[in-house]
């Protein structure tokens, strides 16, 4: 992986959406370059896919808040294990 890879994968990262001629006028290269690049990226296992992060609009209405909890000691890892299985739950 060279430097121009490196740069595409940057812009791949901020927007995986970006078009080949977009990339392509960004690098400065010819757009058959970044197909290639992009196809080799695949190949070798670099880029493993591709995808979107849903925006707050398709998540739908959401609510943050903090909360505090008692738990006996001898609980506590099980506590845990449980709430991380909670996919809303951060930390």
């Amino acid at each position: 992986m060279d430097a121009l890879d490196q740069k595409l994968l940057d812009l791949l990262t901020r927007d995986a959406r970006m078009s080949l001629a977009l990339l392509a006028r960004r690098l400065g290269v010819a757009r058959s370059t970044i197909q290639y690049r992009l196809e080799r990226l695949e190949r070798s296992g670099a880029i493993g896919g591709y995808t979107i992060r849903p925006g707050a609009a398709a998540r739908g209405p959401s609510i943050e808040a903090l909360v505090l909890i008692a738990v006996e000691p001898r609980l506590q890892a099980a506590v845990e294990k449980r709430l991380g299985a909670i996919a809303a739950v951060r930390r």
